[in-house]
């Protein structure tokens, strides 16, 4: 659920972030496309280590975009669900999952484990059911959204009690307040766990290993 103004404005950050190899086009689809599987694990491994992952949960992505990071997870876990939500279907898409899941099943040479649904909501919701989720995911997409407060109430909402959110999110730095991608303002840590906490979340940990540190919250 990222909040673009517009598409431009969308194919704009599509075109200028970085990660890895660097956002590319394969065989006519956007993404995240790893080389070598050395460099894949290297670079999902905090992130995988830190969401804990287990047999069986349903995982709601939002913002999932172009679907590589959940085609990593998938290829790296034991049977989870992921529901891979966004506002639009122009990126997130069948064709775009099918391939994204493919080229990484080439790259690890392993059948990915992970099933996975595509869920298109709106700027408010992800009209999902509620108490649905075991965990709920955000990388990369919390300072773009338009209402985020809105966001926060619509994840308590669809998290099972006893559920977690994780948030993968640049943060404001002495030498960046603005993501380097798309020009929004960042957030600095203790605005974003102030404005999460608000919705009635449990802030319980961070790592701040990599360039956008990840953070857990709890629905209690």
């Amino acid at each position: 659920m990222k909040g673009f103004r517009n598409t431009a404005i969308y194919l704009f950050i599509l075109l200028s972030v970085s990660c890895c190899t660097g956002l590319k086009t394969v065989n006519g689809y956007i993404g995240f496309f790893c080389k070598t599987p050395e460099v894949a694990t290297k670079l999902y491994a905090d992130r995988i280590k830190f969401y804990e992952l287990q047999k069986n949960e349903t995982v709601v992505s939002i913002g999932a975009d172009n679907c590589t990071n959940e085609a990593v997870y998938g290829s790296s876990t034991d049977s989870v669900h992921f529901i891979l939500e966004n506002i639009s279907a122009k990126y997130l898409n069948q064709k775009q999952l099918d391939f994204t899941v493919g080229y990484y099943e080439k790259l690890f040479q392993k059948k990915n484990a992970g099933t996975y649904t595509i869920q298109i909501g709106n700027e408010s919701s992800t009209l999902l059911p509620s108490s649905s989720a075991d965990k709920v995911l955000i990388e990369n997409s919390f300072h773009e959204f338009s209402e985020p407060q809105n966001m926060l109430k619509e994840v308590y909402r669809i998290l099972k009690n006893g559920g977690s959110l994780y948030l993968c999110e640049a943060l404001v730095t002495e030498k960046r307040t603005i993501h380097k991608g798309c020009g929004m303002p960042l957030y600095t840590k203790e605005k974003l766990i102030e404005a999460v906490k608000k919705e009635n979340f449990h802030f319980v940990s961070i790592s701040e290993t990599q360039k956008a540190p990840l953070l857990k919250f709890s629905k209690e």
